[in-house]
């Protein structure tokens, strides 16, 4: 699916839940919940969109020019965060100049 159109339909969303799981990865990682809150509802820092499922996508957000936000969500009434993850860029060759246009 078109980066676009994803953009378009997280904009509509007001609210974000998490799984166990996610919630989990948040604390083990050091993911700040509204860090990944901020950036699912207003989407301006989307990047790269991969669909997974017919309702569900991993979404990647510019956090720094040496980091991204990636999460992967599935979208009913609500945006659910399944789980999030930060990458550097740096050990993923290629990912960055790959994704931004």
């Amino acid at each position: 699916m078109k980066r676009e159109t994803i953009r378009k339909m997280l904009k509509n969303y007001k609210h974000v839940t998490y799984t166990r799981h996610a919630e989990l990865r948040c604390n083990v990682r050091g993911i700040d919940k509204s860090l990944v809150e901020k950036h699912l509802l207003n989407p301006n820092k989307l990047i790269h969109v991969k669909q997974e499922g017919e309702l569900k996508y991993k979404v990647y957000f510019e956090l720094s020019h040496a980091r991204t936000l990636m999460v992967v969500i599935a979208l009913g009434e609500k945006i659910k965060v399944i789980t999030p993850k930060i990458i550097i860029n740096k050990m993923q060759k290629g990912m960055w100049s790959k994704w931004k246009e």
